[in-house]
């Protein structure tokens, strides 16, 4: 969705434009948001959301830093998954940050995110399918909808 990723880069350059002595964090989701719908490490980059994906590269090449908050479950066999899924496919976050299994996720990722901030980082940005995925200190909120019924429908909406 070329529209998308280029909403998504004029809003990053014009934050960045007005803030270059900050440090500026955004927050991404992984299911439903780089990898598609279902997809728990992707067979091919047809199953990424490549407007996402192709935005995560795009921003690692910016000062800022880049945050994987995921609600997949925290336990290490996953984590040590997830991260080698992320490695391969060149998604490597300045972290990755998991939920604890039955941990609620919009408190979860909401704290992650404050903690974060605490240590002085400025959420400009998060991008996720879930309302879990923005929200309080997560900057602007940008989710990702996939229908189930037509996976190759993607739409977005700036919340």
């Amino acid at each position: 969705h070329p529209n998308f990723l280029n909403i998504l880069k004029q809003h990053i350059h014009l934050i960045l434009e007005y803030n270059q002595h900050k440090k500026l964090a955004i927050s991404f989701d992984i299911d439903g948001t780089l990898y598609k719908y279902g997809v728990y490490d992707p067979m091919s980059q047809a199953e990424y959301i490549k407007s996402v994906y192709d935005f995560f590269q795009y921003c690692k090449t910016l000062p800022v830093s880049l945050f994987i908050i995921t609600a997949r479950p925290n336990f290490p066999q996953n984590v040590k998954s997830t991260n080698a899924s992320l490695s391969k496919h060149n998604l490597q976050g300045t972290e990755h940050y998991f939920l604890h299994p039955g941990e609620n996720q919009i408190i979860g990722k909401q704290n992650i995110r404050k903690r974060l901030t605490d240590q002085g980082y400025e959420f400009v940005m998060s991008i996720g399918d879930n309302i879990c995925d923005v929200g309080k200190f997560g900057g602007q909120g940008f989710l990702v909808h996939q229908p189930k019924q037509d996976p190759s429908y993607i739409s977005f909406e700036i919340v």
